[in-house]
């Protein structure tokens, strides 16, 4: 292993398993497990003492409701009341280009705010990843010079996240970017460029603000503290030997994997087949997380474009029971690109060859769009779906929601007729 001097500057924290699992061991691939700097697998609790397996020095105090039982890989940690889980301040926190923070969750209820880890010191020099909101958001904050301290705060959909069951999250710094991830998909990311600014006098906590406040009820496994902010098809890896571990344990096998996804050439293809292989086919809620997560791992750009301009993502296309999912979402994009459609003559009179080259472009769309409409549920596992949606979501200009919000999109319509006499 190398000397704890060789990693005082990088720093990343992670929950996960990436590369092969062997009994609760989980080695990454890419060299990525190079960068390891602090490694707690919560399979051991000796004296209150939670060890740091990369033998960095970064041992965890341990008090309160605090027990051990089984995770996702061998033991886990089972956080109830006020679980108290302090690494004491050192100096690896005081120098952090990039960071990723990862963990294995399994909460048993997610009111108000619930930690996962947060390290203060004080005038805003935090980093923070937490639930919030109840469990709507997940939050990924950092502080970097110059420009102070901010949250990306991404939105969970409901279907997304199940209490009592083990869900994988990430989140990311690389000096330009905030990212947040669940069980491997892209969820939300913002621009934040600079270099993250902490004291360094204030001791870490797993699973608290402080050992005092929002304390996460529910289960943990396997954190991480790497030096490089994990890239989205090597977090959808890790989530994908986590998942496939769960799998296994609740009885599933292997030969299931197999017999619904499908692998073809695109990311398209690949979606259709595997949702063709779904219908009429009851399947885990854990099974469909994993046929996501090994998607995103092999087509990370694509699944994350897909969620964007979906406002959903592959579980949802996956476990829709009809081609009226594939409709209201293309229709709705549909309606995105021609809100602000010429209609008069006086209008095409006055566009510019690039901006008529353009709506041709949006017509085409909606010449493919009635064409897989007309096809009716014969045409629910076509491909041309995917592609469309995709398509067409690339070409959308987005009302803004960060800093000035901006009020949804409603389809224009006439109101109906009233008598009121």
């Amino acid at each position: 292993m190398k000397s704890k001097g060789s990693f005082l500057r990088l720093v990343c924290i992670c929950v996960a398993l990436a590369g092969c699992v062997f009994a609760g061991k989980v080695e990454i691939a890419d060299g990525v497990d190079q960068a390891l700097i602090g490694h707690w697998t919560f399979d051991h609790l000796d004296g209150g003492v939670l060890k740091d397996s990369a033998e960095v020095g970064l041992d965890a105090d341990v008090r309160g409701g605090v027990s051990l039982e089984g995770g996702v890989f061998a033991a886990a940690g089972r956080l109830r009341g006020r679980p108290i889980i302090r690494i004491k301040a050192n100096e690896v926190f005081t120098d952090l280009p990039t960071i990723t923070i990862s963990a294995w969750v399994n909460p048993n209820e997610l009111s108000g705010r619930r930690v996962i880890f947060r390290t203060d010191n004080g005038d805003g020099r935090r980093i923070l990843f937490s639930f919030q909101k109840s469990g709507m958001i997940l939050s990924m904050g950092v502080n970097v010079e110059t420009s102070g301290y901010k949250e990306l705060d991404a939105r969970i959909r409901p279907e997304m996240l199940a209490c009592l069951q083990w869900h994988h999250v990430v989140g990311t710094f690389d000096g330009q970017n905030i990212r947040v991830y669940l069980d491997g998909l892209e969820i939300g990311s913002r621009r934040y460029p600079g270099r993250i600014i902490l004291g360094g006098s204030d001791d870490a906590y797993i699973g608290s603000s402080g050992g005092k406040a929002e304390f996460f009820q529910g289960g943990i496994d396997d954190v991480r503290i790497f030096g490089i902010a994990l890239t989205g098809d090597q977090i959808a890896r890790m989530s994908e030997k986590g998942l496939s571990v769960l799998h296994d344990k609740t009885g599933g096998n292997q030969e299931q994997m197999k017999e619904i996804y499908e692998d073809k050439a695109t990311f398209a293809e690949t979606m259709a087949a595997t949702r063709r292989n779904l219908h009429d086919t009851s399947m885990a809620n854990i099974l469909i997380r994993l046929v996501q997560a090994r998607l995103a791992a092999r087509f990370s750009d694509e699944c994350n474009n897909f969620s964007k301009a979906t406002n959903s993502g592959p579980y949802e296309y996956l476990t829709a029971t009809d081609n009226s999912w594939n409709i209201s979402k293309t229709e709705y994009l549909i309606d995105l690109l021609t809100e602000y459609k010429p209609l008069t003559d006086k209008q095409w009179a006055r566009l510019s060859k690039s901006e008529r080259k353009k709506w041709k472009k949006v017509d085409q769309f909606e010449t493919k769009f009635q064409r897989l409409r007309d096809m009716g549920q014969a045409g629910t596992y076509k491909a041309d779906w995917v592609n469309l949606m995709l398509d067409a979501g690339a070409q959308v200009a987005y009302r803004p929601f960060w800093n000035e919000r901006v009020a949804p999109y409603v389809k224009p319509h006439t109101p109906p007729t009233r008598n009121y006499s």
